[in-house]
């Protein structure tokens, strides 16, 4: 493991060459929490980071991680809040039949579970991916995909 050390820091930094905004948008991130005490996501979210201020190295480390954390996990988290509002009319519009399972069951990360019957899921499914790379505007495109499994536990 020892060896391989410099091959993965060379990795990392290849990467973060390849994608020099990274770097930009992560030192703006350390920046706001260590003057303003708090970061943002791309909806306005607020989150406090006052640890970031700290005098203890080892606490304002662990607040300069949280605020390049935060605004990610916050993005992500409203990204599919609005896929999930935007999915609701066509989840009602397969609930008026009847014979129809249409169920959303669970969102865990920005994953969301749907129990639904074995004749719609193609046509759902791709209606919900649509909607979800399509729900915001971004300047990196937004990947989604989907699988089908008779279990939870079958899924990935």
């Amino acid at each position: 493991l020892h060896d391989a050390l410099p091959i993965l820091d060379a990795i990392i930094q290849g990467w973060f060459n390849l994608y020099a905004g990274v770097t930009y948008w992560m030192e703006t991130q350390y920046f706001r929490a260590q003057k303003y005490g708090m970061v943002w996501d791309l909806f306005g979210r607020i989150r406090r980071i006052v640890e970031a201020q700290s005098a203890l190295r080892r606490i304002r480390q662990e607040g300069i991680r949280q605020a390049g954390n935060m605004p990610i996990q916050g993005g992500a988290q409203g990204i599919i809040k609005l896929a999930m509002a935007a999915l609701m009319p066509t989840v009602r519009y397969y609930q008026r039949f009847k014979d129809l399972r249409c169920w959303p069951l669970l969102q865990i990360h920005d994953e969301l579970i749907f129990e639904l019957s074995p004749h719609i899921y193609e046509e759902f499914c791709a209606i919900a991916q649509d909607v979800m790379q399509f729900i915001i505007t971004l300047k990196a495109p937004v990947k989604v995909s989907w699988g089908v499994a008779e279990r939870w536990g079958d899924l990935k």
